[in-house]
């Protein structure tokens, strides 16, 4: 090739590890040429334009200097005598700091599976500053003959990253490759993006459900609160007498089930009053001829599930014993039951979650305004409105509408 179709950007490192960036005119591309700790070479691509020309040397820079730190890290290592640390004694370490306590629990169950993934790849006893970007490439070609969805491949190593990172800030890490590691999206990839139930499914589950049966009301109430309310699951079913505010016609949504980690306060819609009556009238205590027809165990469970602090309280007399409320489990159940009895397709991971999508999206179609669909689920981020507010036709059919010209108007403006 010749010489004048490659301009160097970048050259850091000596003979046989080389980082370098140049603009390859031939291939019409920015490339970085380096390899990785052990000694396998690689190329990453950036566009050949100005921008694309910036990136690649920055990456090259942070790439030399990021390696260089981390071979002195090794000697340093290996002078002193350190002890190994292993990921099992790495994840033990993280799972006693703030930096993992002080998350929402669901996301700690999240972080375990994930971290127990990489830890089963890598070897619990392996070596954490043994790990390189070659591991975390061998790790993507496995997980995908494992037909591991892309977004939890994707997650998986966000979470080794991330208790790397950790402890390589607690001086537990010398070498921490995985720092260097940016996820890029294989071209084609199916990503997995949950939909949300329209509104004739919605309105035919609840047909499903009656609030006037003893099996059903509670499933009823729940899909009566997510429906308008767009809550997760865990903040549904975990919602107590004292989080609303009648007085004052709001709910409380504590911010512990808030994946922000922010309190979330909501008027009460007319729905939501009609779920929390049907509800206190199923949880007063029975008086009268009901009473008198209970035997005394039916006496201590009806006692003991009327004093639950939960809107929802579970069926059974052990979980309520415990203070647990409705289970998930139940929910679930009852959802499916419903969607097989009113003909609703079952679609993997919608649940309570189709309906938080639904209401976002009818917020934001109603009023004109995307922001305000997020705000009234609690979730301020807009990056997020792309996996909230999906394409509906009728969105689409209006968008049409807008563009629509008669040939006469065409005319005019021509």
């Amino acid at each position: 090739m010749p010489r004048s179709s490659r301009k160097v950007l970048y050259r850091g490192g000596g003979r046989g590890d080389q980082v370098k960036a140049v603009v390859d005119t031939a291939r019409g591309y920015t490339i970085v040429y380096y390899r990785d700790a052990a000694g396998v070479p690689h190329e990453k691509a950036f566009p050949a334009d100005a921008q694309g020309r910036r990136a690649g040397r920055a990456w090259a820079e942070a790439y030399h200097a990021e390696r260089t730190r981390l071979e002195a890290a090794r000697r340093e290592t290996a002078a002193q005598g350190a002890p190994a640390l292993t990921h099992r004694e790495l994840w033990e370490h993280y799972t006693h700091a703030p930096a993992y306590l002080d998350r929402r629990p669901a996301t700690r169950i999240a972080y375990a599976g994930r971290w127990k993934k990489w830890q089963r790849f890598r070897g619990a006893g392996t070596p954490v500053n043994d790990t390189t970007l070659l591991h975390a490439d061998e790790f993507i070609t496995a997980a995908r003959k494992a037909e591991m969805a892309i977004n939890q491949i994707r997650q998986v190593l966000n979470v080794a990253r991330v208790v790397m990172n950790w402890g390589q800030t607690r001086k537990l890490v010398q070498t921490n490759e995985l720092a260097l590691f940016r996820w890029q999206r294989p071209n084609g990839a199916v990503v997995l993006a949950p939909e949300e139930y329209t509104e004739a499914e919605y309105v035919a589950l609840l047909r499903q459900l009656s609030p006037q049966d003893a099996g059903t009301w509670r499933a009823w109430v729940a899909l009566m609160l997510a429906g308008h309310h767009g809550q997760r699951a865990n903040a549904v079913l975990h919602l107590r007498w004292e989080d609303i505010d009648a007085e004052a016609g709001v709910i409380h949504w504590p911010e512990c089930y808030q994946k922000n980690g922010e309190p979330l306060t909501q008027p009460l819609t007319w729905e939501a009053v009609s779920a929390l009556r049907t509800a206190r009238d199923w949880l007063a205590a029975p008086t009268g001829r009901a009473w008198t027809r209970m035997n005394h165990a039916q006496r201590s469970r009806a006692a003991t599930i009327a004093a639950s602090p939960w809107v929802l309280p579970p069926h059974g007399i052990e979980r309520a014993e415990r203070g647990e409320p409705y289970s998930y489990q139940a929910m679930w159940r009852a959802l499916r039951k419903a969607e097989e009895a009113a003909g609703v397709e079952h679609k993997p991971y919608r649940a309570l979650h189709g309906f938080r999508r639904m209401v976002a999206g009818d917020v934001a179609d109603r009023t004109g305004d995307a922001r305000l669909g997020m705000e009234w689920i609690g979730d301020r981020d807009m990056k997020q409105a792309n996996s909230y507010l999906k394409q509906r036709r009728e969105r689409m059919e209006r968008a049409a509408g807008v563009v629509h010209r008669t040939p006469e108007e065409a005319a005019n403006t021509a």
